[in-house]
């Protein structure tokens, strides 16, 4: 699998044209950098990528249009954890991202 990695972009288009080439899913997320959403890509449900600015901009208004940024895969941490309530044991597994 090829990842686009185009010079100018923004995350919605990036998603938009890697489900178009590689199928997948679209994952949508809260911003860091405002009131805007964010957009992932994922090509088989566990593992996640995503277009973004280089560096934090915070305190914009509005997104911009088109931005210089990168293509990277975003780590994720799989904690397994037992759990005691009312006589039952559950296991859980949390996934942070």
């Amino acid at each position: 699998m090829q990842l686009w990695k185009p010079k100018k972009c923004n995350c919605l288009w990036w998603v938009i044209v890697m489900k178009y080439r590689h199928a997948g899913y679209i994952i949508p997320a809260g911003s860091h950098y405002g009131w805007w959403p964010h957009f992932y890509w994922s090509p088989d449900g566990k593992r996640r990528f995503e277009f973004a600015p280089p560096k934090h901009v915070g305190g914009l208004k509005f997104p911009p249009l088109f931005f210089r940024g990168r293509v990277q895969e975003l780590l994720s941490e799989t904690t397994t954890r037992t759990v005691k309530y009312s006589g039952r044991v559950k296991t859980e597994t949390i996934c942070r991202i």
